[in-house]
């Protein structure tokens, strides 16, 4: 397993650039933005959205659709190691497909190590230089200075709560969960597919953002963060930004966790 200490950057790069070692927080799959760079099954998975793959919410075709990044250029890394089929749920007179997260995971079985003495960072995303408030509807910085390291988890927030989040779109923003465990619907490929018990802030999510980690920061190091969850999307003006808990992650995933060491 390839692991390293966060980045201290001199100059800036871009989200949606190349950028080695692979972290969260920038460019990934399909033009959305990969989330971090965890652990799962004792094994290094990259994740992102399941809508970004090429089979939105279900296994790609024989799990060997190529991950590159940054997305179209090769070479490739990376193939898909789990997205999860749809189950039926909701009432009998209005039952439909569900998914308990948005959330696909990918290999790094064809790395090229060569690229970078450190290919990916473990629990790293990308840092841009400033935060902007997720109500301003201004973007954020689209450049990152430095790194965050996840330090910490947290099942999920409350009604209230600052929130914060990195994607290649919007940047860096700021904002206050404003609805939990509610229903997202969304329509990929031609399914209309239920994303269960979804929660809902204010931190300005427009496409391409989909993916980005959803975090807090801890008080004593601004460095290091409380990994919260995934974007996946928006539902409209003034809603702003929906994303998948970790509790929700975990229900896909049991044991995914985001530092050095852990199982």
């Amino acid at each position: 397993m390839v692991v390293g200490r966060p980045l201290k950057l001199t100059q800036g790069v871009s989200l949606n650039a190349r950028y080695r070692p692979v972290i969260g927080g920038i460019v990934g799959r399909g033009g959305g933005t990969i989330t971090v760079v965890g652990i799962y099954n004792g094994q290094a998975r990259l994740l992102t959205v399941s809508h970004a793959t090429s089979t939105a919410f279900g296994p790609d075709a024989s799990q060997l659709q190529p991950f590159q990044q940054p997305f179209g250029v090769w070479p490739w890394w990376g193939t898909e190691y789990q997205d999860l089929p749809t189950y039926r749920c909701g009432p009998w007179v209005n039952r439909g497909d569900c998914r308990r997260a948005d959330l696909a995971a990918f290999d790094m079985n064809g790395i090229d190590v060569s690229e970078s003495e450190l290919p990916f960072l473990i629990g790293v995303i990308a840092r841009p230089p400033s935060w902007v408030q997720g109500l301003a509807d201004v973007p954020g910085s689209l450049t990152a200075t430095g790194t965050m390291q996840v330090a910490a988890t947290k099942l999920w927030a409350v009604e209230g709560e600052v929130v914060e989040k990195v994607g290649r779109t919007n940047g860096w923003t700021v904002g206050v969960v404003t609805k939990t465990c509610d229903t997202a619907n969304y329509s990929f490929q031609g399914r209309d597919v239920r994303v269960v018990c979804s929660d809902q802030a204010t931190i300005n999510s427009d496409p391409g953002d989909s993916g980005a980690p959803v975090f807090q920061r801890l008080d004593s190091d601004a460095n290091q963060i409380v990994m919260l969850g995934i974007t996946t999307g928006r539902p409209g003006p003034g809603a702003r930004g929906i994303y998948s808990s970790l509790n929700q992650m975990r229900q896909e995933m049991p044991g995914l966790c985001f530092t050095i060491g852990c199982q």
